[in-house]
């Protein structure tokens, strides 16, 4: 009897476009055999559809949802249900594996990864605590630090102190220095991170980012710097690492445009889509150096800090870490885990096919990680 695979993909997140553009591009370039694959999409309402037209770039500019059949996953079952109403749902088939291409939202939090455990089906993205702990990099950099990895001087501002002490926070950053760059704690894609030279700057910042999440990282600004991006995988139980890259920019901070739309404007990006699909959309149209021209020695260090916290937070499947190194003093900072990497970062891994890859090693996660719990004698009190 075939498998079944589906790649879930768009929700509700601000990163729900280039959610799309990953998902295709994985569809597109990789199949297994005796596998299917099918596509599931998530509209901006959180509402899952299947159906043909999914697989063209075109139909998301129109969105005609008319077109797809609605679905739902049930707890406790691994099947897919057509979804017709309450009481009304109609098996479609047995779901053996989840691509999660999800990008931020309930997606990159672990909130989709904990339906997929309740309902019994194995995912691409490890669990939904390591999901989480690498979506909060307040989360992440309090890991770093106790796993003695280097990470960028940093303090927290939740939306409540700023309301209620701003005198205080204000008096603090005064301390702390300028320029710093100011990030929604569970944000990607450089959404709502703004440079903040001043205190007016710093005001207007944190006001932005609010709009994005309830905590934001104030942190020190690299001026003179590199960045690195280190992509990892786990392939027959062992975590490797893909050569290091290094993106191009020219700002302090690497914009949305600069990683997705390879730093043009959206007037040019939205003709080129028209005359090309996908080329020069999504992360493979990101201006950037592999391998990264760099000594050896930094290389190591780059992928030991990267293998050190993926094995701590105990993550599963295709993880893209980001490094910063300030160019003065040459020392190397984490910057922040990406457990749904722009892609896949399937331009990291040449020929390999990346699907055959994360289904073997989510299969296998799953039988250690889920099956062994439920082996083991519970702890009964009502027998």
């Amino acid at each position: 009897m075939a498998k079944n695979i589906i790649i879930v993909y768009g929700g509700s997140s601000t990163e729900h476009d280039v959610s799309i553009v990953t998902a295709l591009q994985v569809y597109k370039r990789y199949s297994i055999e005796n596998v299917s694959v099918h596509l599931v999409y998530i509209d901006r309402e959180d509402k899952w559809y299947i159906g043909e037209a999914l697989d063209s770039f075109q139909f998301y500019k129109k969105n005609d949802l008319s077109k797809l059949k609605k679905v739902k996953l049930e707890i406790g079952s691994n099947f897919l249900f057509g979804d017709k109403g309450v009481g009304k749902a109609k098996k479609l088939f047995q779901v053996d594996f989840i691509i999660n291409c999800c990008h931020g939202g309930n997606g990159e939090s672990g909130n989709l990864t904990s339906l997929f455990e309740m309902c019994g089906i194995p995912s691409s993205t490890g669990d939904s605590t390591s999901l989480n702990v690498a979506m909060d990099k307040h989360m992440t950099k309090m890991m770093s630090l106790a796993l003695d990895i280097p990470t960028v001087d940093f303090f927290v501002v939740s939306k409540h102190e700023w309301q209620t002490i701003r005198v205080k926070i204000n008096e603090q950053i005064e301390q702390f220095g300028f320029p710093v760059v100011v990030k929604p704690a569970r944000q990607g894609s450089s959404v709502g991170v703004c440079v903040a030279n001043s205190l007016q700057e710093f005001e207007k910042a944190l006001n932005f980012a609010y709009d994005f999440d309830e905590k934001v990282i104030v942190e020190r600004a690299i001026v003179n710097k590199r960045e690195f991006n280190c992509c990892l995988i786990k392939k027959n139980e062992r975590v490797i690492s893909a050569s290091i890259e290094e993106p191009k920019a020219s700002d302090i901070v690497i914009t949305f445009n600069d990683k997705y739309l390879g730093g043009k404007d959206s007037k040019s990006v939205k003709s080129g889509v028209k005359s090309c699909g996908f080329r020069g959309v999504g992360m493979d149209g990101a201006e950037r150096q592999i391998p990264a021209d760099i000594p050896t020695k930094l290389k190591n260090e780059i992928i030991r800090y990267a293998k050190t916290i993926y094995q701590a937070i105990d993550m599963c499947g295709v993880v893209r870490i980001d490094f910063i190194m300030d160019t003065e003093t040459k020392k190397v900072y984490l910057g922040e885990i990406n457990s749904i990497p722009g892609s896949l970062g399937y331009y990291f891994w040449g020929e390999l096919n990346l699907l055959d890859i994360l289904y073997e090693s989510g299969t296998i996660y799953w039988k250690q990680r889920f099956l062994k719990q439920k082996s083991t004698p519970s702890a009964k009190i009502f027998v």
